[in-house]
């Protein structure tokens, strides 16, 4: 399979040199303080110097050759080359580097560029991906971009313009612009200042060429015949996915994310469950095909739907979804459901639910600062979103007990029902006749049905209009033979699982779903996703007291 091949350039951009420079100029020339500490601002201060040429031309001797090791790598490269290496990206390092200074005496500059990299890991790291081999050191501007052509580069970055506006570059190669203090602008550059921002867009192109090139290998392995071709779909946030047409049908094929970090078996779980459900009559999911666990893929029914857009949900869509979720639970007794799993995440007590919630506490406390992105998520965890949880668990434990709930037993096994996982209108495609298709069974298995009923309502991507939850719950809870332990383990359960929605927005601050996200192309803008966590603390703020809607629900013992 080809993969997307991008190149960096070194000096400048993977390696940062103002404050060597100033270190240099400072204690070796004098320099003031107050000359800013950029490359520009500096070489101008030397050459105004007497002899000031010949002051900074040894100036980058020292710097590029023999005092390198205390230069600094860009800010965010190393993550920058982590997400690439863990999306399949070859990395290319292709720089204009002369052998050796013209400075006597000479130094050998590659030998102190090639142990930059090897001192700062580079090349011992296997996560940031970059091999000796790959790193190309030419003597010329003319021999750099010869090189970047001949390796067949989709995109470059650079910190200089001159080489982008050289009439040799070749034009189907991008040209990202690194500019740290965000200065520069340029024609047919696109100037970026944090490498967070530059990695959406390599994302997106390698997910198209692995479409094309990994979707079309496993779908030869999985039927035994190739496709006749591939096209992507976009807006899956954890997996790729293609439309792939097999002897003129058109089928869907899925190659599921997998990591470390990260070991859940979405392909296992989600064809097992369509393929339960499918057999036993439920047509409003996709019918399973064929599964290929080396290349990490299924393929499944190609549904002739639209996603949903959010404000086109109404009650009757609702009550589509409550119909699946219904239909799961009366399978709930076929033998065969007990080789199903429990579903990812799934609580049988309302203490399980508070460690949950605790857990992906712990996860966002624990991310590393989210810098560049204009957002303190650690402070709106801890003056926000932690105290809400406290509410939250203060209202739940003080009406439990009062409705009959405890809050440690776990329901009996015969009182759990079937979920499909990641409930919600943001996995539903609508076809032609207005009918609704569920997907994404990736997290399906055992659950409460309390977490199943919540769930229906409560998702923020695709939301159900507010005033249409009573209608849905009140729907499911009879369908479901409501009883007083069930209503009032809905009316406990919904709250917190509002919280739980307000953390799960955050993901993209935790590593690992993060690396999810960039396997699959997506990306989230990060003061967006903390505007939705705020709205849902509201929606478990006005449902964890008195006088709720919810309250509606409550059966008399």
């Amino acid at each position: 399979m080809e993969r997307l091949r991008i190149g960096l350039d070194l000096d400048g951009t993977v390696v940062l040199y103002e404050q060597l420079f100033r270190r240099i100029a400072s204690e070796r020339l004098g320099m003031p303080a107050e000359v800013p500490a950029r490359k520009t601002a500096i070489r101008a201060w030397v050459r105004g110097l007497p002899d000031g040429e010949a002051r900074w031309v040894e100036l980058q001797r020292l710097a590029y050759g023999p005092l390198m090791v205390e230069a600094e790598p860009a800010p965010g490269v190393r993550d920058f080359l982590r997400a690439c290496t863990e999306a399949g990206v070859t990395v290319s390092v292709v720089s204009h580097r002369t052998p050796l200074s013209v400075a006597a005496p000479r130094v050998d500059l590659h030998a102190a560029a090639r142990g930059w990299l090897e001192r700062n890991g580079f090349f011992s790291d296997e996560r940031l991906g970059l091999r000796p081999e790959r790193v190309y050191l030419e003597p010329t501007r003319a021999a750099k971009i010869d090189r970047i052509r001949s390796e067949g580069l989709a995109l470059f970055v650079d910190d200089l313009e001159e080489v982008f506006a050289e009439r040799s570059f070749p034009p189907s190669v991008e040209r990202w612009l690194y500019s740290p203090d965000a200065g520069s602008r340029a024609d047919g550059m696109r100037v970026f200042s944090e490498w967070s921002a530059l990695l959406p867009r390599v994302l997106e192109l390698g997910t198209r060429m692995a479409d094309a090139g990994v979707v079309a290998a496993a779908v030869r392995a999985a039927l035994g015949r190739g496709p006749d071709s591939v096209a992507p779909i976009r807006g899956g946030k954890n997996n790729v996915v293609a439309k792939a047409v097999v002897d003129g049908q058109p089928l869907l094929a899925k190659v599921y994310f997998a990591h470390a970090d990260d070991p859940r078996d979405r392909l296992g779980t989600e064809f097992a469950a369509l393929g339960f459900l499918w057999d036993r009559g439920v047509r409003c999911i996709p019918r399973p095909i064929a599964v290929e666990r080396r290349h990490g893929i299924g393929v499944y029914e190609f549904v002739d739907g639209e996603p949903l857009e959010p404000g086109s949900v109404s009650a009757g869509d609702g009550l589509q979804l409550a119909g699946l979720l219904a239909r799961m639970w009366e399978l709930r007794d076929d033998p065969e459901a007990r080789t199903l799993p429990n579903a990812s995440e799934a609580c049988f007590s309302l203490r399980g639910y508070f460690d949950l919630l605790d857990g992906r506490l712990a996860r966002l406390r624990s991310a590393p600062p989210s810098e560049g992105t204009g957002v303190d998520v650690h402070a709106f965890v801890e003056d926000e979103l932690a105290p809400a949880i406290g509410v939250v668990r203060a209202f739940v434990e003080d009406r439990a007990s009062g409705l009959g709930v405890d809050a440690e037993e776990e329901i009996a096994a015969e009182r759990r029902t079937i979920s499909p996982g990641d409930i919600g209108f943001q996995n539903a495609l609508r076809r032609p006749d207005g009918s609704l298709v569920f997907v994404d069974f990736e997290y399906a298995g055992w659950d409460d049905p309390a977490h199943v009923l919540d769930s229906a309502c409560l998702p923020p991507g695709v939301p159900l209009p507010r005033e249409a939850h009573l209608v849905v719950l009140t729907e499911l809870l009879a369908r479901l033979g409501a009883d007083a332990a069930l209503a009032a383990r809905v009316r406990l359960v919904y709250p917190i699982l509002a919280l739980k929605w307000a953390l799960i927005v955050l993901n993209e601050f935790v590593p690992s779903d993060a690396r999810r996200r960039a396997f699959a192309g997506a990306s989230e803008r990060p003061a967006a996703q903390i505007e939705k966590s705020r709205a849902l603390l509201r929606t478990a703020a006005e449902t964890a007291g008195d006088g709720s809607f919810l309250d509606a629900l409550l059966v008399p013992a």
